[in-house]
């Protein structure tokens, strides 16, 4: 393959939990759409990294990182519905293969990129799509803070999935809190408020890099999906470059037909279609309001207030009782317990560690992956 004819890409992301699998569902089985099931190149990268620490990836040779792929994406974390690329034990021997030979062919001077390409060629190959018919490859990212990555190692552009912050961060909260009696873990508790605070600085780079934000962002609205699915797919169809195709009213995975999922009916995905009023917008406030205290909701609103402003969401009146002070003790003094403990060594560095985590995951989200390991 011609280096020259490489498929533009978009990365899918999102700003927290704002219905990213849902849209990548919707893309799935678009005929000119090239999308892996959702496994994270980047983290996936950064893994691989992780455990081979002491080897030079970039010197190994195609069949070492072919090799290392695979068995990565052989680990039963990888093996979900929303994630399983390949069955291992029948196809494992000729996806490594595939990579392999995409790797000796593909001249790409970036790294990441060369093994970008090789892994999607090579899944193409796997699953015979005809890369003839597609337009352009969609990569899912669940985390924001991979973005830069991509802005630097490809000429990628953007699709973001936006939604209600409180909705959002009410359906992340029941999730982390679900095995601690109801109590968040101060590290997960970070995580998730990173989504919308990486985002918000993502979009400040944009500006300040003098990009074109309009060409090279789309952000779609979970909300008005649900009010018109069909003229929300039509928009976005016409920005990415292909024909409007019904399977974009269809929700599959690898074309497996999917449900959805909701934290508020399952802890994983729904075996059955949610009932047919559960998208109504007073059903999703309802949910959202019952799970926040009213000194969450008003952090949220201040956490992502660019977001309320930027996307048109509208702020609950001001509290008497939940003021700044409030909300700022609240965020660096609360959510503070560790469920998730690495030892006694640990236990004398944890909440200093812990404030600074908080501190820069606020004010400098772009250093916090990296700083504190969070993939």
């Amino acid at each position: 393959m011609n280096n020259k004819n490489l498929h533009p890409l978009i990365v899918l992301s999102t700003a927290g939990h704002n219905g990213v699998d849902w849209l990548h569902s919707l893309l799935d089985s678009h005929a000119e759409l090239l999308i892996l099931p959702a496994f994270s190149f980047f983290r996936t990268l950064n893994y691989i990294r992780d455990t081979n620490r002491f080897k030079n990836l970039q010197n190994s040779s195609p069949a070492t990182l072919a090799k290392s792929l695979v068995c990565t994406l052989a680990l039963p974390s990888y093996q979900g519905n929303r994630r399983r690329l390949f069955a291992p034990e029948i196809q494992g021997d000729a996806f490594a293969s595939h990579i392999e030979h995409y790797l000796k062919e593909l001249k790409i001077e970036k790294f990441e990129s060369r093994i970008f390409y090789s892994l999607h060629y090579a899944y193409a190959r796997l699953n015979n799509i005809d890369l003839n018919q597609i337009k352009t490859i969609v990569v899912h990212e669940h985390v924001p803070w991979h973005s830069l990555d991509y802005l630097r190692n490809f000429s990628a552009r953007f699709l973001f999935i936006i939604r209600d912050p409180r909705a959002a961060l009410a359906g992340a909260w029941i999730r982390q809190r679900r095995p601690n009696s109801g109590e968040m873990d101060s590290y997960r508790f970070d995580h998730t408020i990173l989504y919308p605070r990486y985002f918000l600085w993502f979009q400040r780079y944009l500006k300040v890099k003098g990009k074109d934000i309009s060409a090279l962002q789309y952000a779609i609205s979970n909300e008005k999906m649900h009010e018109n699915l069909s003229c929300e797919m039509r928009k976005l169809a016409t920005w990415i470059g292909i024909e409007y195709s019904e399977s974009l009213l269809r929700q599959t995975f690898a074309g497996r037909t999917w449900f959805g999922e909701s934290v508020y009916l399952a802890v994983d995905d729904l075996s059955a279609p949610p009932p047919s009023d559960y998208y109504e917008p007073a059903n999703i406030e309802s949910r959202w309001r019952n799970a926040l205290s009213t000194p969450e909701i008003k952090m949220i609103e201040w956490l992502t207030r660019d977001i309320f402003t930027n996307f048109g969401y509208k702020c609950d009146p001001p509290n008497e009782g939940v003021n700044l002070l409030r909300i700022l003790m609240n965020l660096f003094f609360g959510y503070n317990k560790e469920f998730y403990a690495r030892g006694a060594m640990f236990a004398a560095i944890r909440k200093p560690r812990d404030f600074a985590r908080r501190l820069f995951v606020i004010f400098w989200p772009n250093y916090a992956p990296k700083l504190f390991r969070i993939p």
